[in-house]
């Protein structure tokens, strides 16, 4: 299927949505549990069909099993577990951080990478995701993954301790 000629999914996935085969999205909305709950959890034949003009793999499921395994005790059981494991996610706080950063401008052709040094940050991490607080009070968020990121204990703080 096209929209304004940029492929947006393979014709075999539409067939597969005629069919009651959907991605862990539309399911989700279907039965009210989170996407990543149905990824994680939802019966899997191994389906998959390309979407967008990037190609990427996309993941099916029949939407009448997955809606019969999230009304089964087992199911709920399931679900409950993984929403409690979501929820006892540690919190981390990191005072008086070193914190390297990479902000992007340009083009997608010519892109043009800025490198930011701040000292003094405040880094709070959840899961893979890192809040940082500036000095300033500037507040963004990376993934502990993202390339160019990384936050390590202030040089000040070093020379405080005498190290």
């Amino acid at each position: 299927m096209k929209l304004g000629g940029v492929l947006i999914k393979s014709n075999n996935a539409l067939a597969a949505e005629r069919e009651g085969r959907f991605p862990a999205t539309a399911i989700g909305k279907a039965l009210g549990v989170p996407a990543a709950a149905v990824l994680a959890l939802a019966p899997d034949d191994g389906e998959w069909h390309h979407s967008s003009k990037f190609a990427n793999v996309v993941r099916y499921f029949d939407l009448e099993t997955c809606r019969e395994y999230f009304a089964s005790d087992t199911g709920k059981a399931a679900l409950a577990a993984w929403r409690e494991a979501r929820a006892a996610v540690t919190v981390i706080v990191h005072e008086n951080q070193t914190v390297n950063w990479l902000e992007w401008s340009g083009s997608r052709a010519y892109p043009k990478a800025t490198e930011y040094a701040v000292d003094g940050c405040s880094v709070t991490v959840k899961g893979g995701t890192a809040t940082v607080q500036t000095p300033d009070g500037k507040t963004f968020r990376k993934r502990l993954t993202t390339r160019g990121f990384m936050f390590r204990a202030s040089a000040t703080l070093a020379l405080a301790r005498g190290e």
